[in-house]
């Protein structure tokens, strides 16, 4: 599945720049950040697609990571909500995500190759 690994390189690379605008926000999570979360809630729902369907097994792999890095942000935004006015997320997770994206990137390239 040449086509998920080459959008993954995308995904990746829009990872490290959410990363760096929730950065630079103090992980405060507003407008670009907002929508780039919902571009990587329907690369999670493709993740899972591909994970069951596809039987390439670095493609799948590739699949799985992403999907479980996502749940994990869910279950950690679920637990540490709080009701305020803004989403702010914990700096280490940014610092996690950023590193995430990187490698989610790199190994897409190397996926795709």
């Amino acid at each position: 599945m040449h086509k998920y690994s080459i959008g993954g390189i995308a995904i990746g690379i829009m990872q490290v720049v959410d990363a760096g605008i929730l950065y630079s926000n103090n992980g405060a999570c507003e407008g670009i950040s907002l929508a780039l979360s919902g571009v990587e809630f329907l690369w999670a729902i493709t993740s899972l697609v591909v994970a069951i369907r596809v039987k390439h097994p670095p493609t799948r792999l590739l699949a799985i990571a992403f999907f479980a890095y996502n749940v994990f942000g869910w279950l950690l935004g679920l637990f540490m909500a709080t009701p305020s006015t803004s989403v702010i997320v914990p700096m280490w997770f940014v610092i996690f995500g950023g590193v995430f994206g990187l490698a989610y990137a790199a190994s897409s390239v190397y996926v795709a190759k």
